[in-house]
């Protein structure tokens, strides 16, 4: 019972740790390819509503949002709209309609790279950010397996 009583708060603990690990990964990333002058990619696995798109856009980065089709149809219309209204200079980022358990048949990878503009001669962040309970083990396997061929910022 007590344990139970505190889920609620382990819970917001548990979250409020990960969102400060891939926050502190972002930054680490970003400084590091800033310094290099080099440009830069950031591919969102399960992007849903986050924010760092807008909030860490700048020169030479790119994103890639990856998500179901439905919620980068709903992504869409609300960034859409915060471009419109509220900030027309934004630069939005490229958002992917996957179902990543395709990636147990399907290359993500050569999908970004042939339909979206991805590079594999960038360096690339890859962020998961609670999405691959939901994903089956072979799709993640080939998922992985593919993305250790795409280069990474050094310090």
């Amino acid at each position: 019972a007590a344990l139970a009583d505190a889920a609620p708060e382990l819970t917001f603990l548990y979250c409020g740790a990960r969102i400060a690990a891939v926050r502190s990964v972002c930054e680490q990333f970003l400084s590091a390819v800033t310094a290099a002058n080099l440009p830069a990619q950031v591919v969102s696995l399960g992007a849903g509503f986050d924010t760092r798109s807008i909030r860490y856009q700048r020169e030479g980065l790119r994103f890639f949002e990856v998500d179901l089709p439905d919620t980068i149809a709903a992504k869409t219309v609300v960034q859409t709209r915060y471009k419109d209204e509220v900030n027309p200079d934004v630069r939005l980022p490229e958002r992917v309609g996957f179902d990543l358990n395709d990636c147990e048949h399907t290359s993500l990878l050569a999908h970004l790279e042939s339909e979206h503009g991805l590079r594999r001669d960038v360096p690339t962040l890859f962020i998961s950010e609670a999405v691959l309970f939901y994903v089956n083990p072979r799709a993640i396997q080939n998922l992985f397996l593919s993305s250790a061929h795409v280069p990474c910022a050094q310090n």
